[in-house]
């Protein structure tokens, strides 16, 4: 999946599943202590994802249960941080019984592109 944005555009955007992500792992949403959405230009690098970490208990990922979404919250400005270019978009959450986080997701893309309308 491919997500579009403009710098300074601070538009929400959600993954889902068609069922309960956790299942494979023998977890439920219950489980969930936190849940994080990191930017990459390279996935298979951690030294770019800092910067552009985001997290559940900050407020910046809703998760809707009934749905098997994840939504991530931007606030005024997260796109500005963020230079022109392809980012993987990587959601991984951290359980109950797991030492490491697990990754759910890493095939979405968020495009960021200059708009012409804005400065």
């Amino acid at each position: 999946m491919r997500i579009n944005r403009y710098k300074g555009q601070p538009l929400p955007f959600t993954i889902s599943f068609s069922g309960n992500p956790l299942s494979p792992y023998g977890k439920d949403y219950a489980d969930i202590q936190d849940v994080s959405i990191n930017f990459k230009k390279d996935k298979s690098l951690d030294a770019d994802n800092k910067y552009l970490e985001h997290l559940k208990s900050r407020g910046e990922v809703l998760v809707d249960v009934a749905a098997n979404s994840f939504t991530f919250v931007p606030k005024d400005g997260d796109y500005n941080n963020m230079s022109e270019g392809e980012y993987y978009i990587v959601l991984a959450v951290k359980v109950n019984g797991f030492t490491d986080m697990l990754e759910l997701s890493d095939n979405h893309i968020l495009n960021i592109t200059k708009d012409s309308q804005r400065k």
